[in-house]
């Protein structure tokens, strides 16, 4: 697949089967998160424990059941809503910690780019996957953290869940009418 091809093939995967994702094509996919262009420095940590996975579900929803916000609770209140949506696999995008408003912005694009470059090396090589920024607030616990060797002056800024998908529609064919050109 050439890497046009796979841009217009990447979908965000919600349904997992239970098919492990092979050592070769995890690495694969974090070379590739570590090739992004980027301004400082990311760290990645790739799961594939199962029960660290779980423990990082149960916490996020956890989290979102006492956030405050309506639209979490009533998302996490769902029996059926798993953060992590059972990937067999997850690749955790860690960056340093900081209060610097410009150090914050630099992270987060930071973690845009390394995790579109996964998308992508992910759809090439034939798996699922999904950007599950919102798995990364199971790491507000420090004991989880700590589990998985990330260090109390790092942040986990996003999850890339992976896996073969249990969903066979097609991509979402996108508009381009939010492109103007200005000549």
């Amino acid at each position: 697949m050439n890497t046009f091809d796979a841009i217009l093939a990447r979908k965000t995967i919600r349904s997992y089967t239970n098919q492990p994702v092979e050592k070769e094509k995890l690495e694969q996919i974090t070379v590739a998160g570590n090739q992004a262009a980027i301004a400082g420095s990311l760290e990645f940590v790739v799961i594939t424990n199962q029960e660290v996975l779980h423990t990082i579900q149960k916490s996020a929803k956890e989290f979102f059941l006492h956030s405050g916000v309506e639209k979490l609770i009533k998302l996490a209140s769902l029996p059926s809503y798993e953060v992590l949506h059972n990937a067999p696999a997850g690749i955790a995008v860690v960056t340093n910690t900081s209060n610097d408003p410009h150090i914050m912005r630099m992270n987060s694009a930071n973690t845009g780019c390394a995790v579109q470059n996964m998308l992508i090396a992910a759809t090439d090589l034939g798996l699922g996957s999904c950007y599950a920024d919102s798995g990364a607030v199971a790491f507000s616990n420090p004991e989880l953290k700590q589990a998985i060797g990330i260090p109390e002056d790092k942040t986990v800024s996003a999850i890339v869940t992976l896996g073969y998908s249990a969903d066979d529609t097609p991509a979402v064919k996108r508009s381009t009418n939010n492109i103007t050109w200005c000549q």
